[in-house]
């Protein structure tokens, strides 16, 4: 979903994004965005460390949903776990790109 040290969603993430707004607009339930890195250091001016660019990834999500497809700013929170949450093992270009990510969580009301 992103390139190594950047926050801004690639444009072939907006269509799945797009789908998964209809979802959650049908809800009325909170909304859980995680950010996700590699496990390469972060070189950056802008970002500090891989945990606010994790941060940052989950609120540029966030600020898609509001901006884009107008769902409640209420509705979402952002967590950034840096590069402590791998789902690959960051040894591969192809791996670290996985990495790169954020999760969506809705939280169903009981």
């Amino acid at each position: 979903l992103f390139d190594s040290g950047r926050a801004e969603l690639k444009k072939e993430a907006l269509p799945t994004l797009k789908e998964v707004a209809k979802i959650i607009a049908t809800l009325d339930a909170p909304v859980i965005i995680e950010g996700h890195t590699d496990n390469i250091p972060i070189l950056s001016k802008k970002y500090r460390s891989n945990f606010e660019l994790s941060a940052a990834r989950a609120f540029g999500v966030i600020n898609y949903f509001i901006n884009s497809e107008n769902i409640s700013p209420e509705r979402f929170s952002a967590l950034g776990y840096g590069e402590y949450r791998p789902i690959a093992s960051n040894e591969t270009e192809e791996e670290r790109a996985k990495n790169r990510r954020i999760e969506i969580s809705i939280i169903r009301k009981s």
